[in-house]
């Protein structure tokens, strides 16, 4: 009976060896899985940090290219008001051209009258000097 039991004990020792080995390869596997998920984490982790300074830098791209765009309507808006300004000044210049034309125009009209009537002068002198020396 002694024999009994010492074999039911060694037979449970056994037992007990055996699915403790199995218990210590369960822990030692989850070791390994809990350092790869750790990896894992790390990695995942450093690529976040790299999407993060991918993204602050295309905000600082996108922020700068905004400033741009905004800098360009500005001017857009600033050579529009030059532009009408310009044409305001342009229509002003056309109507003084306009203006000097016709006084030109007019000078030029005088000034023919004139050589007209010195031409008719002269003409007439002529005549008066011939009825003078006729006489």
């Amino acid at each position: 009976m002694v024999t009994n039991v010492m074999e039911t004990l060694v037979k449970r020792v056994l037992i007990a060896e055996s699915e403790t080995a199995i218990e210590k390869e369960k822990v030692n596997f989850g070791k390994e899985e809990i350092k790869k998920k750790e990896s894992q984490l790390e990695n995942m982790s450093l690529k976040l940090e790299e999407m993060e300074r991918i993204a602050f830098g295309t905000n600082c791209i996108l922020s700068e290219l905004r400033q741009r765009v905004e800098d360009l309507v500005d001017e857009t808006s600033r050579q529009r008001q030059r532009a009408t300004e310009n044409e305001q000044e342009l229509s002003r210049v056309k109507r003084d051209f306009e203006s000097l034309k016709s006084y030109v125009s007019s000078l030029i009209s005088v000034r023919e009258t004139l050589i007209s009537s010195e031409k008719q002068f002269q003409t007439i002198e002529k005549l008066f000097e011939r009825w003078i020396v006729h006489f």
